[in-house]
């Protein structure tokens, strides 16, 4: 703790209760963290080492956070400084861990935080960085000539699925938010006793392998370090509308008008809601196509691509508690090939809402090219549905079977509360470090086992 005015001493030791700490600058595991423990998204902490006052805490916070927070550091305005750090105490009550936070990867604050706290900080998540803004890990990384700076081995990158790439130390310092595909022999559903009216026995749940933390440091089919978020509510807050209450309504995974001829994503003609709407409405009285989503293309976009169709009944944007109303009251969930692994199909089936996840075929016809959703891939019939692009008996054939066949609500198995809670608390308490000393010994020693051109020699 050297280098700490006197003064301030007691204070970052009460700060760092429990004294394990995990530093964030990667905005998107920030919303991840934020949108499965329930917290508000980040706000400023002036951690300047100024004598502690009277926490001035922020209007959004809430009674319960008010009375978690007991730390007495100095709030300031959120909107301030996007890139400044939070603590939160709600999240550091669940998490077992103090979490500070840095929205835009500043890698100088970061080394800042890091001279103070030292071996108290496990981890860091953050992405490279820019020279002239806020700096960069390789100005800040520890080495022969800069004794004080960060080990490799602390510094995570977050990709939201799997890509293959590599941080410097090695593969499982790339952590992600969906799994790779699992193996079929993985693959379990678990059937609940509900039914789609009467959901007294839960939700059924989708067992995928990925449930517990794996640390896969070589290449491979699994190299990186899976973490995952989870859906909120849980199951006991869930609102799930009985299906014979639900109208004969589709609902559109889109928030943007050009989700609908998104380049390669692109996977329907416009002409396929007009038929059918008009196809199935003989069959299924008030049959709607809904969504909510706003229009903002370009002039030239639009005379390209022409209006949306007036069949679709948008409802604009709308915040996450009616969105989740409203696609709720649905009995299908239509993806339109844009955006990919959008978590809404989760939190869609969790309401006993089916998905329908297209996919493109590769030019020969033998096997896909693209889908939406990778991580739906293999889940069955009559919970997600795969449709084939730009045709049109598999388009109007999965929207008449997903009306005719009501399901209860599924959940996966890797995004329970405890699995979700093990995967955070083992990632943290990984012997991280033990692990790149044996990797940059290989290395020294002329045997690479990371197979990627990111890594290179470290100190630790």
């Amino acid at each position: 703790m050297h280098g700490l005015p006197p003064q301030s001493r007691p204070t970052v030791w009460r700060m760092v209760v429990p004294a394990i700490i995990f530093v964030i600058a990667s905005t998107q595991f920030a919303v991840l963290l934020a949108s499965y423990y329930d917290v508000g998204l980040p706000v400023r902490l002036d951690v300047s080492w100024k004598p502690a006052t009277k926490p001035q805490l922020p209007t959004h916070f809430t009674e319960t956070q008010t009375q978690l927070t007991d730390i007495p550091t100095v709030f300031s305005d959120p909107n301030a400084d996007n890139y400044r750090w939070y603590t939160d105490a709600k999240l550091r009550q669940l998490t077992g861990f103090t979490v500070l936070h840095g929205g835009d990867n500043d890698w100088r604050y970061i080394h800042h935080l890091h001279r103070q706290l030292g071996d108290m900080v496990r981890v860091i998540v953050a992405d490279e960085g820019e020279e002239r803004h806020k700096g960069t890990f390789d100005q800040y990384q520890k080495s022969a000539s800069r004794p004080d700076g960060i080990p490799a081995w602390k510094w995570f990158r977050m990709a939201y699925y799997p890509t293959g790439e590599s941080g410097i130390v090695g593969k499982a310092w790339m952590i992600s938010a969906e799994p790779r595909l699992p193996q079929a022999e993985d693959l379990e559903l678990v059937r609940s006793a509900s039914t789609p009216d009467d959901y007294t026995y839960g939700p059924s749940w989708f067992v995928t392998g990925s449930e517990e933390l794996q640390i896969k440091s070589a290449p491979g089919k699994a190299d990186f370090t899976f973490l995952g978020y989870g859906i909120m509510p849980i199951p006991e807050d869930t609102v799930v509308v009985p299906w014979k209450d639900r109208p004969n309504r589709v609902y559109l995974l889109a928030k943007q008008a050009h989700y609908f001829h998104n380049g390669h994503q692109r996977v329907y003609d416009f002409s396929f809601f007009e038929r059918a709407a008009e196809e199935l409405s003989r069959e299924f009285p008030g049959f709607e196509f809904v969504g909510g989503f706003e229009d903002n293309r370009s002039d030239e976009v639009k005379a390209k691509w022409g209006p949306v169709p007036s069949v679709i009944k948008n409802l604009g944007l709308m915040n996450a508690t009616r969105f989740d109303e409203e696609y709720g009251k649905s009995r299908l969930l239509l993806g339109l090939g844009s955006p990919p692994l959008s978590p809404s199909p989760y939190r869609a089936l969790a309401r006993g809402v089916p998905f329908a996840n297209p996919h493109t075929m590769r030019e020969d016809g033998k096997g896909w090219a693209y889908q939406q959703h990778d991580s739906m891939m293999d889940v069955p019939e009559p919970y997600v549905y795969q449709v084939e692009a730009f045709n049109y008996t598999s388009f109007v054939h999965t929207i008449r079977k997903a009306l005719q066949t009501p399901i209860e609500p599924l959940r996966f198995e890797r995004m329970r509360q405890d699995a979700i809670d093990r995967r955070m608390h083992g990632w943290v308490m990984h012997d991280w470090r033990g692990l790149a000393s044996q990797i940059l010994d290989d290395r020294l020693a002329g045997n690479e086992t990371q197979g990627s051109n990111s890594v290179r020699v470290f100190e630790l």
